[in-house]
């Protein structure tokens, strides 16, 4: 089996790859255009990423904790459901928020 050697070139954004005696190019301009998850624009996005990142490990946390708790009766079940579903609803309105400041900021 032949070696797979990389060449890269960062003046035309082509990737080379060399497989025995041949290359092979590859195109690579585009690859990250549709990759937006760290691509923060404004103090606002900024914001927002951290909310989402702060929800997040509190949901975490949440969850660590719901899963030793010690359900005795059908009120601790009740307060447990209940709980669920306002930590289910935070994160339908954190989507909610973050689905429309980027719909802001693509007009």
């Amino acid at each position: 089996m032949k070696p797979l050697v990389y060449y890269a070139s960062k003046s035309s954004q082509i990737e080379t790859f060399r497989i025995g005696n041949s290359y092979l190019p590859i195109d690579i301009r585009d690859r990250y255009e549709n990759i937006r998850i760290l691509k923060i624009t404004t103090l606002e996005q900024l914001k927002a990423k951290l909310l989402q990142v702060i929800v997040i490990a509190l949901v975490v946390s949440f969850f660590k904790k719901a899963i030793t708790i010690n359900i005795q009766n059908s009120t601790d079940m009740l307060i447990l459901a209940i709980s669920i579903l306002i930590v289910a609803l935070s994160g339908y309105l954190l989507h909610l928020q973050s689905h429309n400041s980027s719909e802001k900021t693509s007009e």
